[in-house]
């Protein structure tokens, strides 16, 4: 089956040629033949086990199976009605003979095949068994029948703003004005960054800007304008201007995809596709139209979820999925242009041992010195196999469109296979240094939602539970704020008694609580209130910002040196805090703090790097201090590992190496 963000609209499932329009789905239910009432067993025994009212219920029994579901694309559900139970059990035949295939874990396990399994013409048949203390109560049957729609869909509606052999056309809100200016670029182009790859406007001034009253020209009812893309390019940005009002498609300017999709795909979670039953696979097309994502355990056995709302910002929320299972996958559209194929895996039920990755800073500005892609191959290279990329924020290097394209861009083959994490950062939204404004992150992520809130959520991956926090809103991270409160009753939520509920538990946002960087050293402690509520109950805090790695000793709330040197949950342990390096930002800005300017005393808090006794040349010493790079972990039952792998940096790249490492036990 298949969700999704409740703002966003549905994705359904479909069988044909995926397009725009949705199929309506007729469910009649199948044919329900009440096997023996207690499904063998002696009727005094029954009696004595449950009583004779719950065993006189069970005359009642029956099981509902929807027929008419179409091949490859409905799941096949099995739902025991009509008598009180404690435990079901399900068991299927295909056209008469016992399956013994995978069938997924849903509200019981058993009672749904995957739709990959199915093929048109099947009879699956569903016997159900009801238990009630260790006792059989009742037992039934009943028939599915899979048929197969043959139903094409709907073409693609036509786009507002597009791109055909070197000519913009323009059909949108503005096409009645008298005069019409377009601004365009290609790739990461953004208007307020310079170096964000190649910049193609048709003014250069605002005194050219006021000559050039009409750079487009109207043919009956649409703009055209001749523009020169580049043969390398990839996607188009456009926005236009008739003097009073500037369409810009709401902020997020037209784009055209030269290349399909323009963004994506690339993997995240919410609160229905969770790690063990299901992915969010989320693009951007130029073209308005639904979503199509075709997925299934192999490139030949699909299944097609459509969007119910046309758009050019695609999340699919895939539910329902069997755990700790590899899927094949791509996206598609209307015209049938398709993505390449990828894979993704759901995580396995209380899943203890994996990696992941973390990564932050990335702010690509498309400058030949930005070192996001090499990063991201990096990360690839050295993790394979991990489960999930934690970003503790700074994205883009602005909230602009080109800048978010720049970094999915970078990462496109990495976050196509592995999910993001993230945390908003200050760069992530439209005030720098903070803002309240989070309609680009919403509109990028469909993510977990904490009510009242998709900015700060938790996220339980197996046994480990992830804490994203928005340290955009300070004053709600001190004590008394609404992030404040929701942690303090998280952190007590993880127990029960003496026991944690989790092997692990991890919280990350952007602003660092401990910071020796002589960036942010002196407002770091805006933060540290919030830390308060950590003690004893999360094992790491992951955080971005200065752009320089940091790990700190052992610390307990307000920056206490843990008595027993030790980090861990114990009262004299302390709790690991770790800022992340730059994943590729090529400005060398960050150095550690002199030990007598504001911010100084952290420098004793530090285990790496270790603070100099005095610096060399600044340009020396910001070089050392500005490595970029990564973190990789490692996680198991007994031990959280982080491993800092560092790349050099812009002007000094070298080679990816472990440069500091660190343990966790329990």
């Amino acid at each position: 089956m298949v969700a999704a963000a409740p703002s966003r609209g549905a994705f359904v499932y479909h069988w044909g040629q995926p397009g725009a329009s949705v199929l309506s789905v007729v469910v009649l239910l199948g044919a329900c033949t009440p096997a023996a009432p207690f499904g063998g067993a002696d009727e005094a025994a029954v009696d004595a086990a449950v009583g004779p009212d719950a065993s006189d219920s069970a005359v009642g029994a029956q099981v509902g199976v929807p027929t008419g579901l179409r091949a490859q694309v409905d799941p096949v559900p099995c739902e025991f009605t009509g008598v009180e139970a404690d435990t079901w059990t399900y068991g299927w035949q295909l056209d008469g003979v016992d399956w013994s295939g995978v069938t997924l874990t849903t509200v019981h396990p058993g009672d749904t095949v995957f739709p990959g399994y199915t093929r048109p013409g099947q009879r699956w048949t569903c016997t159900a068994r009801a238990w009630l203390n260790g006792v059989e109560v009742a037992s039934a049957s009943a028939d599915a029948d899979i048929v197969e729609v043959e139903e094409e869909l709907d073409p693609l509606l036509p786009a507002t703003a597009w791109v055909a052999d070197g000519t913009v056309h323009y059909r949108g809100p503005l096409a009645a004005s008298s005069k019409l200016k377009l601004t365009y670029g290609v790739d990461g182009w953004a208007p307020r960054s310079a170096s964000a790859g190649a910049v193609l406007v048709l003014y250069d001034t605002q005194e050219q800007r006021a000559e050039l009253t009409e750079p487009m020209v109207p043919d009956q009812g649409e703009w055209i304008a001749e523009v020169d893309v580049p043969e390398a390019a990839r996607v188009v940005h456009m926005i236009f201007d008739d003097g009073a009002t500037i369409d810009d498609a709401e902020g997020h300017e037209y784009t055209w995809d030269l290349e399909f999709p323009s963004v994506g795909p690339y993997l995240s979670w919410n609160d229905v596709a969770t790690p063990t039953g299901g992915m969010v696979v989320n693009w951007v097309t130029g073209q308005p139209g639904l979503g199509v994502v075709e997925y299934g355990p192999d490139q030949e056995n699909v299944a097609f979820a459509v969007g119910t709302v046309v758009d050019t910002i695609h999340h699919a929320a895939l539910t329902g999925l069997p755990a700790g299972t590899t899927f094949a996958y791509r996206v598609r559209d209307g015209a049938g242009r398709a993505s390449a194929w990828s894979t993704f895996r759901t995580a396995e039920v209380g899943e203890h041992t994996y990696s992941f990755l973390v990564a932050s800073d990335m702010q690509d500005t498309g400058g030949s010195q930005e070192r996001w892609p090499e990063v991201a191959a990096q990360m690839g290279a050295t993790a394979p196999d991990a489960r999930f990329v934690l970003i503790p924020g700074d994205l883009p290097a602005d909230d602009h469109p080109g800048l978010w394209w720049l970094f999915f861009d970078g990462g496109r083959e990495l976050f196509s296979h592995v999910p993001i994490v993230p945390a908003i950062g200050n760069h992530d939204d439209p005030g720098v240094p903070s803002s309240s404004d989070t309609t680009s992150w919403r509109y990028w992520f469909d993510l977990p939602a904490t009510p009242g809130s998709e900015v700060y959520w938790r996220l339980d991956y197996g046994r480990t539970r992830i804490f994203a926090i928005d340290s955009e809103e300070a004053a709600q991270t001190a004590p008394g704020g609404v992030q404040y409160e929701w942690m303090r009753a998280e952190t007590l939520d993880l127990w029960d008694g003496d026991t944690r509920g989790v092997d692990w538990a991890l919280a990350a946002f952007h602003i660092p609580s401990y910071d020796a960087g002589e960036r942010f050293a002196s407002t770091s402690g805006t933060f540290r209130p919030l830390t308060e509520v950590f003690e004893g109950a999360i094992d790491a805090v992951i955080s971005g910002h200065e752009h320089m790695y940091q790990r700190f000793l052992p610390l307990q709330y307000d920056g206490r040196l843990a008595p027993s040197g030790e980090y861990g949950l114990d009262p004299d342990d302390g709790t690991l805090y770790l800022v992340t390096p730059a994943a590729g930002f090529s400005f060398l800005e960050s150095a550690l703090v002199d030990a007598d300017a504001e911010g100084g005393e952290q420098l004793g808090l530090l285990a790496w790097p270790e603070a100099p006794n005095e610096h060399a040349s600044d340009e020396a010493h910001r070089s050392e201090d500005s490595i970029q790079g990564f973190l990789s972990a490692e996680v198991s039952p007994s031990d959280l590992s982080f491993a800092f792998i560092g790349m050099g940096n812009s002007v000094q790249p070298e080679p990816a190496s472990v440069l500091d490492t660190v343990t966790l036990h329990h």
